[in-house]
């Protein structure tokens, strides 16, 4: 499950952030909180997610618990890659998608960056 007590960490990448993204959640692992939702932009950012992650997966003996969903409104919004226009569009989508979980699935939701140090 990708939300535990009512509580998910909200990450979202692209294909130059997965590494990042994965990096992230073994801080928030290392921290108690396994439980990392990704908000990809396509779904090939998931599987290299999971590739990356590899065997701190709980599908694979581990304990991080990985989640990863995509949207296709990037795609339907011409932002692809990077620049301003990928940019926007993500920050609407993370956004929206963090709303959602709050308002309608009633999810505390810890939305973090990858460029962001935690200690």
């Amino acid at each position: 499950c990708w939300a535990v007590d009512g509580e998910v960490v909200l990450v979202s990448s692209n294909m130059a952030g997965a590494a990042g993204a994965v990096n992230t959640a073994l801080v928030f692992r290392s921290f108690g909180r396994p439980h990392v939702l990704v908000l990809a932009s396509e779904a090939a950012v998931c599987d290299a997610l999971d590739a990356l992650a590899g065997p701190h997966t709980a599908q694979r003996g581990g304990d991080l618990r990985l989640g990863c969903v995509w949207t296709s409104v990037l795609a339907r919004a011409g932002a692809s890659g990077h620049g301003q226009t990928f940019r926007s569009a993500m920050f609407y989508v993370r956004k929206h998608y963090l709303g959602r979980l709050a308002r309608d699935a009633g999810v505390h939701v810890l939305q973090v960056d990858t460029d962001v140090v935690w200690f």
